[in-house]
């Protein structure tokens, strides 16, 4: 029973994750758009296969690529907000 509730909250972080990356990925207007949330979405799709299959490995690994992912969109509106700044 507890492992279905940890799958459960598990998932429901991966929605609410991802919800999330594609609300603030569709603000970044540059060429590296489809790159950062192609990484974000392989990133959450790759860890989200690790808790569901109990990989700790897979899921660290998951989590470092769409940490990347978010890595490339902080860079992205960093310099957008440098250009607008000048």
């Amino acid at each position: 029973m507890v492992e279905w509730i940890s799958i459960f909250v598990s998932f429901l972080m991966i929605l609410i994750a991802l919800y999330f990356y594609w609300r603030i990925s569709k603000r970044v207007r540059s060429p590296a758009k489809e790159r950062i949330r192609d990484v974000g979405i392989v990133g959450i799709i790759i860890y989200s296969c690790g808790v569901f299959f109990q990989n700790y490995e897979l899921a660290v690994a998951g989590s470092l690529i769409w940490a990347y992912g978010m890595l490339l969109l902080l860079v992205e509106e960093y310099r957008k907000g440098k250009e607008e700044s000048k």
